[in-house]
């Protein structure tokens, strides 16, 4: 049996190790377009912060599926899905019995005026992370457009190397898909008091360049901002293309069925190209998180390999974030969409915060700032959607480990819920 898998992140990989499970003599060939092995991608911002040795991203990792012929910097120009086959830029045809589409996701590159050319960047591979923390030794002034996940991270790598650094975010707070506005007051206080300058409500309408080099930014207010070096932070597009001329089922992401596989036969698909149901609202999204992606890639190379599991869906949300020192943790519903009847529980001490939200009697969401123990606990209760009038019952339980834990975190109004 030859299994093929496209992309060599943090899907493909699981899928590869899976797959060496099931199917120990089975043939597995990973084709990447990178030109380095397989590398933790949450971590490329320290390539900027810390100037650390760029092999310390390709450290073996347990689990790392051995005896995978890897194929580095082969870019796939075709699928035939009838004859199962890939053709290869360069001409290479290589067949297949099993076929897994990891192909990932890209950054968006903002629609504005003068942003092609030198000086403006992503953030999304090992590539972009050299690129970014070769700016930063040459540049004094950065602007970082999206106060998401990405952008706090290149914010601080920045600010960190000793760059003046301003975020400028459309929404109202800092990372409005993970945070509500009293994390984002939190957060904020706290890049401000290290030197990062935020503005909120507002957008950036065109990059001014003197030839080839930045001289600023222009936002929608009217005001200029100074800047050498300007990264975008706007979101990411799954990488489709692919599996759409090859006539795969495609929307926002390939569609696949609760096994993971596509509408052609033996092809599977993993990871941020997926379009995948959230588990907590029963809605189609498409994941852009490292974790679903490796349990996506676990499932699929199991099935690939002759197992049958079912894949329940991923958390839209699921993010563990430091701020400047400040950990926190997002999950579920952490902002309420219009419609539902949604109750919400708040506790703040300081710059410790927590938010339970819950719908009817099952906890559906959480934020904790701060203080983040038990947020695992938190995890387990949202996605096996269960009922908290249960799980208040068992607080007395002298034998439950986990009642114990809520008994002593759980407060008096979220008490009130049972």
């Amino acid at each position: 049996m030859r299994y093929v898998i496209i992309g060599n992140g943090a899907a493909g990989n699981a899928a590869a190790a899976a797959i060496r499970t099931w199917d120990p003599m089975g043939e597995v060939l990973i084709f990447t377009d990178e030109p380095q092995p397989a590398y933790y991608r949450p971590l490329i911002t320290n390539l900027i912060e810390e100037g650390l040795p760029e092999d310390i991203f390709f450290q073996k990792e347990p689990g790392s599926p051995p005896e995978v012929d890897l194929q580095l910097g082969k870019r796939i120009a075709g699928l035939d899905a009838g004859l199962k086959q890939l053709t290869l830029q360069d001409g290479m045809i290589c067949a297949y019995d099993r076929l897994l589409l990891a192909t990932g996701a890209s950054a968006i590159l903002p629609d504005i005026p003068g942003w092609q050319g030198p000086g403006t960047h992503v953030l999304r591979t090992l590539a972009d992370a050299q690129a970014l923390a070769q700016a930063a030794r040459e540049g004094k002034n950065a602007v970082i457009i999206g106060a998401g996940r990405v952008g706090l991270k290149a914010a601080l790598a920045l600010r960190h190397r000793g760059l003046e650094v301003t975020l400028v975010e459309q929404a109202l707070y800092l990372a409005p898909v993970q945070f509500d506005e009293m994390a984002g007051e939190i957060l904020g206080k706290t890049l401000e008091a290290v030197g990062i300058r935020l503005i909120f409500n507002q957008t950036v309408t065109a990059v001014r360049r003197a030839g080839d080099r930045i001289i600023g930014l222009a936002l929608a207010d009217g005001r200029v901002l100074e800047a050498e070096v300007v990264v975008a932070a706007v979101g990411t597009r799954a990488h489709v293309e692919l599996a759409r001329k090859a006539g795969l089922a495609v929307n926002q992401g390939i569609l696949v069925d609760k096994w993971l596989r596509t509408s052609a036969p033996d092809i599977y698909a993993a990871g941020d190209v997926v379009e995948t149901t959230d588990i907590v609202t029963g809605q189609s999204i498409v994941s852009g998180l490292w974790t679903n992606a490796v349990e996506m890639g676990r499932i699929a190379g199991s099935n690939m390999a002759g197992a049958a599991i079912e894949y329940p869906g991923a958390f839209a949300v699921l993010n563990s974030l430091e701020v400047a020192g400040i950990p926190t943790v997002a999950m579920g519903l952490t902002n309420l969409p219009a419609g539902g009847e949604y109750q919400v529980y708040q506790s703040r001490r300081g710059n410790n915060y927590r938010k339970l939200v819950f719908q009817e009697e099952i906890l559906v969401g959480a934020l904790l700032v701060g203080d983040i123990d038990g947020a695992g606990v938190y995890a387990g209760l949202i996605r096996g959607k269960a009922k908290i009038r249960k799980i208040c019952g068992e607080l007395e339980h002298p034998r439950s480990g986990l009642a114990s834990w809520l008994s002593s975190r759980i407060s008096k109004a979220e008490r009130a819920a049972c």
